[in-house]
């Protein structure tokens, strides 16, 4: 609530019962006196108000303080800027762009051997979509499936490329942990209903921390989830190197 001084006062419930009103004070703009908002969580609170300059403020608990108060819609520095940027560059050149240009390669015809080479395993999303359904799920559960989980069991978490059974751009998603059936991963005496699951993150499902890529071994398919979407194949990227993030 907004107080006679024109602070924001917040009363909170927990442990079973009801505190004091405690003072959160005022931006220096002053509040209105429009109904203030409050959400929590777990270890931190947001309170909302509309300033006497018409905007939106808000000040954070943070476990173990207020934060001083803040324009919601303020600006970030140059530095958060550039730091965002790099993030971009390095997203790009590590996803997007191998697709490009290993989708450019296959457009413009043979690439002559070292050429080929070059691609490292960007290679894959031109030959595995040339490759048959049958002969990409046996790619996928054998060879590199044998690869996906060295790499796990060494503690690292893998990229991997998802070929689009449609197009030669598909998708890159970071596995980091799987549930394999001991029968093995391509399904031999599996029955209805048993499969193989990599646990992924999915910079298209933010916030998502369920996502997987369900191996049916029965119908010989890979099936992401949440979202249903089918893939042809999946392979390790184990040419990809980590790097540092950008000194700024």
């Amino acid at each position: 609530m907004i107080g006679a001084d024109g602070g924001m006062y917040i009363k909170v419930f927990s442990d079973g019962m009801w505190h004091e009103w405690a003072a959160l004070g005022k931006p220096a703009v002053g509040l209105q006196t429009s109904r203030p908002a409050a959400i929590s969580g777990l270890g931190f609170m947001d309170v909302y108000a509309i300033g006497g300059d018409n905007l939106l403020w808000h000040r954070q608990w943070s476990g173990n303080h207020w934060n001083e108060w803040a324009r919601a819609d303020a600006r970030p520095t140059a530095a958060a800027n550039g730091l965002t940027a790099a993030i971009y560059n390095r997203l790009m050149t590590t996803t997007i762009d191998p697709l490009v240009r290993a989708g450019a390669a296959a457009l413009a015809g043979p690439l002559g051997v070292l050429g080929y080479a070059a691609l490292g395993s960007n290679q894959h999303w031109i030959v595995w979509s040339a490759a048959s359904a049958q002969q990409c799920w046996e790619w996928s559960t054998g060879e590199h499936m044998t690869r996906i989980i060295d790499m796990l069991r060494q503690g690292k978490p893998v990229i991997v490329g998802l070929v689009n059974p449609h197009d030669i751009v598909g998708h890159q998603v970071v596995v980091w942990g799987a549930d394999i059936r001991a029968s093995g991963p391509q399904g031999e005496d599996a029955l209805p209903g048993e499969y193989d699951y990599l646990y992924i993150y999915d910079n298209e499902l933010p916030g998502c921390d369920s996502a997987a890529l369900q191996y049916d071994p029965i119908n010989r398919r890979i099936t992401q989830l949440p979202g249903g979407w089918d893939w042809k194949g999946v392979f390790a990227r184990d040419d990809y190197k980590p790097a540092p993030p950008p000194v700024l």
